[in-house]
């Protein structure tokens, strides 16, 4: 799969701008501030329908702009598809491909099935729960159909059945318990085919982190995955009746794949107390790698992999290993921003390359912004 093309109407600090791109290693460099970062962000929106750092459109439209539209041209199984994400104010977020528009935005998931490498990844180490079950969800929803719907189904229930545990906490209204079982009722099958996928999931991921991390890390170091679920042999209605004059004092739901738990461990201790910051780089880097093969080994598609900032906490060693895993000839299409074009030159030899740099456009910043 070869993004040809893209071509960014008022996304960010782009006002008007086309890129073509290289079949295999694109370095996109600037100084910083320049727009490196946004260029990936719209190639992960134009895969994802959404941006990789914002929750809210309008953030990404460019100043003082009411709109803005992102048009990529991407080849995939010898043929050629034209893909359109458009956003207006006031109006609903539109995807398009080759000139038709989806009837949701979900459906567009894992047509252009893409991985994305940043710099906030350290919240995968760093962060909570909520952050790696975001990263599993993300992966298995370009991959399986089934599972993406479950997911927003169960969310959707989910949602409800806080609110009204928290109206009732709030106001001190009676609590329907008949009304509140009846969202758990319709939550129990989801919720069964979540912790479902979850587990096969780990069962297959976990030896490709850990091999990954090994070559990153010199083989120096060993890393494992606990996936851990609050279900256990009861069933999710009779631990939802269980659970019910918790959630009344809470005012949210305490038992369901929300509170799915996954630890990281270094050497069998934690790595997010006790790992340094390069050991923690390492592991994001591998578990990205691992979403990757992931992705190939069920979506029988290369991904495209975005990798922003190549250099941050990663040294001169992790640096040459890492490239030496996404350079390989059974790889993908790359995309790698950096500030400067020369050092990666100097480690990826004879890789041809297609090298884009790209400049600061001081009219597409807020006022306060400018120095």
């Amino acid at each position: 799969m070869q993004l040809k093309k893209i071509e960014l109407t008022h996304f960010k600090s782009h006002r008007r701008q086309q890129f073509d791109f290289h079949p295999k290693l694109n370095i996109i460099h600037g100084l910083n501030g320049s727009g490196k970062t946004n260029l990936l962000d719209a190639i992960y929106t134009l895969a994802m329908s959404k941006s990789y750092f914002q929750t809210v459109d309008s953030k990404l439209r460019t100043w003082r702009e009411s709109f803005y539209r992102i048009a990529g041209e991407l080849i995939k199984s010898d043929e050629s598809y034209s893909l359109v994400v458009k956003s207006v104010a006031t109006k609903k977020k539109v995807v398009e491909k080759d000139g038709k528009a989806y009837d949701r935005l979900a459906d567009h998931l894992g047509f252009m099935p893409l991985v994305m490498i940043a710099p906030d990844d350290l919240l995968l180490i760093n962060g909570d729960n909520a952050d790696r079950r975001r990263f599993v969800d993300q992966t298995l929803a370009q991959v399986d159909r089934p599972y993406l719907e479950a997911l927003m189904t169960y969310k959707h229930l989910l949602k409800q059945r806080n609110r009204i545990l928290r109206e009732s906490m709030q106001t001190g209204r009676p609590l329907s318990e008949p009304l509140l079982m009846s969202y758990s009722e319709r939550m129990a099958s989801p919720a069964e085919k979540i912790r479902d996928a979850r587990a096969t999931f780990f069962r297959s991921f976990e030896p490709r982190v850990a091999a990954f991390h090994q070559d990153l890390s010199g083989h120096r170091e060993q890393i494992s995955l606990r996936y851990r679920t609050d279900q256990d042999e009861r069933s999710f209605m009779r631990q939802s009746q269980d659970q019910l004059p918790k959630d009344r004092a809470l005012g949210r739901s305490s038992v369901g794949p929300h509170r799915d738990q996954v630890e990281v461990l270094l050497d069998d201790n934690a790595i997010k107390i006790f790992g340094s910051q390069g050991q923690k780089k390492s592991l994001v880097l591998a578990l990205k790698l691992a979403q990757y093969e992931m992705i190939v080994s069920q979506a029988e598609q290369l991904p495209i992999l975005l990798l922003d900032d190549l250099f941050d906490r990663l040294d001169h060693e992790r640096v040459k290993r890492l490239l030496s895993c996404i350079l390989r000839s059974d790889f993908g299409q790359v995309f790698i921003t950096d500030t400067s074009l020369v050092p990666l030159v100097a480690l990826i030899g004879d890789q041809e390359y297609q090298s884009i740099e790209i400049t600061f456009d001081k009219d597409s910043v807020l006022p306060d912004e400018e120095e």
